[in-house]
């Protein structure tokens, strides 16, 4: 199955990110210092690193139980 890639706009997109700072700013240096080409440009964040233990996006993914 393909990995989906969300727009770095998409709300939740750096939660599972190691650099989301405490009040969900950006603390990389590269992305501040390349966020237009992030968002308008690539379309996606090469300088986001996912923190260990969980899967790319699973905080975006809500699973309807019954």
């Amino acid at each position: 199955m393909a990995e989906v890639i969300l727009h770095p706009n998409h709300p939740g997109y750096c939660k599972e990110c190691i650099f989301l700072g405490e009040n969900d700013e950006c603390l990389s240096k590269d992305y501040i210092e390349h966020s237009y080409n992030v968002v308008c440009v690539w379309g996606y964040c090469k300088f986001k690193k996912i923190k260990s233990g969980i899967m790319p996006h699973e905080s975006n993914i809500e699973i309807s139980r019954q």
